[in-house]
């Protein structure tokens, strides 16, 4: 609905002529110059622009900007690791290197599981473990895999972490079981798709068919 107000009447008052015509001349000036300004506002980008609210450039986070990337297997032992017969099937922490031809070797050392965990050690520890019964020393920047084997425990699992119990950076790659392997239990991890695994210490616990969970650690480049 629109409103207008009445129309009132002015009264009619007489002006010289010349004021007359440079008053005429005024408003034509004045008309011109708001339709100019007028078109600058509702032309391309003029109201719209205008309608925009202020932003800023505002840097992203790195937790913002950070992608889950799953890294792509570049190693074949990642997809086809040894299989649980090439183990000595005694308690022992292994590691895997790869060697040209698709080729590997593989270094098993045996250590005797405690039944608690150590205590004290830090995430960034090391190698301060010290000679150890349960601790098995293997070179670091060699390994392409590293994990322990386990006897009777087919049934069982087998979790890696660092030295005070968090988790390990690392994924583990599927070990096949052929026959006479059923009751021993091999657990392989890779620390990345680019990478060998580095100098440090880390942590297994592993629980075999009892039900009996224990310790055992492994010591790279100590």
């Amino acid at each position: 609905m629109s409103l207008e107000a009445p129309v009132q009447p002015v009264p009619a008052r007489r002006y010289p002529v010349a004021i007359v015509l440079f008053g005429v001349l005024l408003i034509l000036a004045g008309a011109l110059l708001l339709g100019l300004s007028s078109g600058a506002a509702s032309g391309p980008g003029g109201e719209a622009a205008s309608a925009l609210p202020r932003t800023s450039a505002v840097p992203s986070s790195p937790a913002a900007s950070a992608r889950a990337v799953v890294p792509s297997p570049t190693s074949f032992l990642y997809r086809d690791p040894p299989s649980a017969d090439r183990f000595v099937p005694i308690w022992s922490v292994v590691g895997v290197r790869e060697l040209e031809r698709r080729r590997y070797a593989i270094s098993q050392a045996d250590v005797e599981p405690r039944g608690e965990p150590r205590t004290g050690l830090l995430e960034a520890s090391t190698c301060d473990l010290g000679p150890a019964a349960d601790v098995g020393f293997l070179p670091a920047g060699e390994l392409r895999l590293l994990g322990v084997v386990v006897p009777r425990a087919g049934h069982g699992w087998i979790r890696l972490s660092l030295l005070d119990g968090t988790a390990a950076g690392a994924f583990a790659v599927i070990v096949s079981y052929p026959p006479g392997t059923q009751d021993l239990a091999v657990g392989l991890f890779g620390v990345s798709a680019y990478s060998l695994w580095p100098r440090g210490g880390y942590r297994f616990y592993a629980v075999d068919d009892s039900g009996t969970g224990r310790y055992l650690y492994a010591c790279l480049g100590g």
